[in-house]
């Protein structure tokens, strides 16, 4: 009883995140927690595709999508092909700003 308050009440301190599914790492709970960052996802797989010279379908593929859902994250969706050129566009000026400060 006073475990599920403390989970209710404190989730932060009992290191329980309550927006998304728990997974710990080798059922250990003292580990912290994965948590899928959503914008973290997309900008490393516009990242991977643009240094890869990859498709941009290429997370359509089943054998990838099985690869991320199954070993990486449930949650991990299917980024739309519009999302990846507008984050690799981002990316791209980022590192340009970045480059122009460091020369």
């Amino acid at each position: 009883m006073f475990q599920q308050h403390l989970k209710a009440k404190y989730p932060t301190e009992v290191r329980l995140d309550t927006t998304q599914q728990q997974l710990h790492k080798y059922g250990n709970p003292n580990i912290v927690l994965f948590h899928l960052s959503e914008k973290k996802y997309k900008d490393e797989l516009a990242k991977c595709i643009s240094v890869e010279h990859l498709a941009f379908n290429f997370d359509k593929k089943l054998s990838f999508n099985n690869f991320v859902q199954n070993a990486c994250a449930l949650q991990a969706k299917s980024v739309p092909m519009t999302t990846l050129t507008q984050t690799i566009r981002k990316l791209n000026c980022k590192e340009k700003i970045d480059l122009q400060i460091f020369l």
